[in-house]
């Protein structure tokens, strides 16, 4: 393949992907609206004030954050005793 198709090639995929990220914000924007209208006035998690701090820093509640395990819930008698919600990515959010 010559270089200038190459060339060629590198030109019309960045506009497209360029597209497709734009398309990609504008979905997640809405899904964000979507759920913070619902959520906006009940929407509750406990966690201690060290993992706030995680939560606040990366912006989401991660199922699998970087924690050591001697700091989570429930891990002293090891993985087969994991909160099922954990074994399976969840996190746990109640709504009043």
């Amino acid at each position: 393949m010559a270089d200038t198709d190459l060339d060629q090639q590198q030109n019309d995929f960045i506009p497209a992907l360029e597209k497709h990220r734009a398309q990609e914000e504008v979905k997640v924007g809405a899904l964000r609206a979507l759920v913070l209208e619902r959520l906006r006035s009940g929407l509750w998690h406990t966690t201690n004030s060290d993992c706030f701090q995680g939560i606040s820093r990366s912006c989401a509640i991660l199922p699998e954050p970087d924690l050591e395990n001697s700091k989570r819930w429930c891990t002293a008698r090891g993985s087969a005793f994991y909160p099922y919600g954990r074994t399976i990515g969840d996190i746990s959010l109640l709504d009043f």
